[in-house]
């Protein structure tokens, strides 16, 4: 078992943040801050929402990690 199927579960259940992604109308960056992974860093996973009205399908496109965030507005951070 990778760190990718140790940790989607915990970003998509329990992000620090959510951004809108600047290339994507339909997608968001969910991001949490993990210590144990490779000195610290954030793993991102990318969700786009189907565009068609009333529905309520998404799909992860992509996950990575990254030393900072710099993509997209913030719409969601952790009180």
């Amino acid at each position: 078992m990778g760190w990718l199927d140790r940790l989607l579960p915990e970003v998509l259940a329990n992000p620090d943040e959510v951004r809108l992604s600047r290339r994507f109308a339909s997608a968001s960056l969910l991001s949490r801050w993990e210590n144990t992974l490779r000195d610290g860093k954030h793993v991102v996973v990318v969700v786009v929402q189907e565009e068609s009205a009333g529905s309520g399908r998404r799909w992860i496109i992509t996950a990575y990690v990254t030393n900072k965030l710099v993509e997209g507005d913030q719409s969601w951070p952790r009180a």
